[in-house]
């Protein structure tokens, strides 16, 4: 089970991988009924190489997993997408 130690939204100093992209690359875009603003956020993560972008803000979070910690940092967007389809759960 994931323990959510803190969440943030900063500001990107530099260019970071969105995890939560990986979620959508693993489950696919075609047949998840995504909805025609969330295919363009989609669509705007591929344009962007899957990346948070130097000057955006990003959600931060830093989590224990296994006894793991880790950070994770995501676009808000696709993390929401993430959530409301379960991918995060698949």
């Amino acid at each position: 089970m994931i323990e959510v130690l803190s969440e943030s939204t900063p500001k990107a100093r530099k260019d970071h991988d969105c995890m939560a992209c990986e979620f959508i690359l693993n489950n696919g875009v075609d047949g998840m009924g995504f909805t025609r603003t969330e295919l363009r956020v989609i669509s705007k993560a591929r344009k962007n190489g899957w990346k948070i972008l130097k000057g955006d803000v990003y959600m931060r979070q830093n989590n224990k997993f296994d006894g793991e910690l880790y950070t994770f940092k995501a676009i808000p967007e696709i993390a929401e997408i993430c959530f409301k389809y379960d991918l995060f759960d698949i």
